[in-house]
């Protein structure tokens, strides 16, 4: 979302995974179309650990 010029975008919290987000960034004017975006992505694999 930052990447698509929602700065005040909130670091993920693993207890919350992003279901409540401040209404400053629902109101940010790059947020509609930064969700866009980000829902046409596929949803990146978790890293994995190389031993």
């Amino acid at each position: 979302m930052r990447e698509h010029g929602v700065e005040g975008y909130p670091d993920p919290d693993p207890n919350n995974l992003g279901k409540s987000l401040p209404d400053a960034v629902r109101d940010d004017p790059q947020y509609d179309s930064a969700k866009d975006v980000c829902d046409t992505k596929p949803a990146s694999a978790p890293a994995t650990e190389k031993g």
